[in-house]
């Protein structure tokens, strides 16, 4: 393994290439506003896609993986907007430009961890049905 980095001066690795769908959990596609408060600032974003353990949020905010973040989320479930921590596990790229991030779930509180559920369960809910009577 070391020769493949023998051509690159000391601390400079090659990209690695794209790994296969390593996600636990499905994700559901949602609409929301979403606050990320990070050590660089307040940024608003919008929440794309949501599981149980993570999201993808589309932001210009450029932060490396491993970044914490805070989030203030505000589902379209009727419910007050709540809060949660989360890590930058991935940045989605359209040329030099950052598209997104996506999130991973860090210490979440029971509330939200709750909240999350029942809105996911209701979603795949509603999936279901619109799969079971379309026309």
């Amino acid at each position: 393994m070391a020769e493949l980095y023998d051509d690159l001066p000391l601390g400079v690795l090659k990209p690695i290439p794209a790994l296969p769908e390593t996600r636990r959990e499905p994700r559901c596609v949602v609409d929301a506003r979403v606050w990320l408060k990070s050590r660089h600032g307040l940024d608003r974003a919008s929440l794309v896609d949501l599981s149980r353990e993570g999201a993808f949020v589309e932001t210009d905010l450029d932060l490396a993986p491993g970044t914490a973040l805070r989030l203030r989320c505000f589902l379209p479930d009727g419910g007050s907007p709540f809060s949660l921590w989360a890590r930058s596990v991935r940045r989605s790229r359209d040329g030099d430009r950052c598209r997104g991030l996506g999130l991973r779930f860090a210490h979440l509180r029971r509330e939200a961890r709750e909240r999350i559920d029942r809105f996911l369960e209701r979603r795949a809910a509603i999936d279901r049905w619109s799969a079971q009577y379309a026309i």
